[in-house]
C-alpha cells in the first residue's frame, strides 16, 4: 500500500488503472445516466433497457426545486401520470415497447452496472463532486466516495473535486469565486504576474 501512495503522489496514476470498482446504481433518472456514460475510457457500463423491460410502473425522479415549488409539482405529476398512461395505451395499441418509450420524460428511473478503475473514477470524481455539477450525480459521486472510502480510507481521499489536487477552479462559471473551494486560476495568476513583477513583498512568518 505504501508503494501504491508513493507512486500515486508521484503522479504516476497508470498503476492504479489496475484497481477497479464495481457499482451497482438503481433508481437514477436518465438525465443522470445520459450524463454518465460519456464517461468512455477505462470505463464499461450496463444498463436497463426500455426496449425489453415493460414498465408497469415506472419510477421518477422528482427534482428538489420542483419539490419545494408545489404549482411546478402539481404540473409535474400530471405530466408524469399523463405519459404514463399514453405508455400503457400505446402497449394495449400494439405499439412495441420500443416505440411506446418515446413517451418517457427523463426524469423516468433506470438502473445500471458501472465497472471502473481507479484512474477514470478519480477523473469523474473531480468534474462529477465539483459543486457546479448537476445535483443528481453530484450526489451519487458522494454515495460512490462513501463506498470507496469503506473499502479502501486511501482510495476514498482520493475522490474530491478536480480543484483540490489542482490547487485552483477553472470553471468558467465560477469566475465569481461563488464556491470558495478554491480560488479561480484567473486571481491565482494575477496574484503571480503581480509576485513576478515585485509587486508582491514575502512578509517574514512570525
Amino acid at each position: 500500500m505504501r508503494l501504491i501512495e508513493h507512486v500515486v503522489d508521484s503522479g504516476h496514476h497508470s498503476t492504479i488503472e489496475h484497481i477497479s470498482f464495481t457499482f451497482a446504481i438503481a433508481g437514477v433518472s436518465r438525465a443522470l445516466s445520459h450524463q454518465l456514460v460519456r464517461h468512455r475510457i477505462g470505463v464499461a457500463f450496463d444498463q436497463q433497457s426500455q426496449r425489453y423491460v415493460k414498465y408497469k410502473e415506472p419510477q421518477y425522479v422528482t427534482p428538489p426545486s420542483i419539490e419545494a415549488n408545489p404549482d411546478a409539482l402539481q404540473e409535474f405529476e400530471r405530466f408524469r401520470d399523463v405519459s404514463e398512461e399514453i405508455y400503457h395505451r400505446f402497449l394495449e395499441q400494439g405499439i412495441p415497447a420500443e416505440d411506446a418509450r418515446f413517451i418517457f420524460p427523463n426524469a423516468v428511473t433506470t438502473n445500471l452496472i458501472m465497472t471502473v478503475n481507479l484512474r477514470q473514477l478519480m477523473h469523474m470524481a473531480g468534474l462529477r463532486l465539483c459543486t457546479l455539477a448537476q445535483w443528481e450525480i453530484r450526489q451519487m459521486f458522494k454515495l460512490i466516495r462513501k463506498e470507496v472510502m469503506a473499502a479502501d480510507p486511501y482510495f476514498g481521499r482520493l475522490l474530491v473535486p478536480k480543484c483540490v489536487p489542482l490547487g485552483y477552479c477553472d470553471e468558467k462559471r465560477n469566475e465569481d469565486e461563488h464556491c470558495k473551494i478554491r480560488p479561480h486560476k484567473n486571481s491565482v495568476f494575477r496574484v503571480w504576474e503581480l509576485y513576478k513583477r515585485g509587486a508582491l513583498v514575502e512578509r517574514e512568518q512570525a
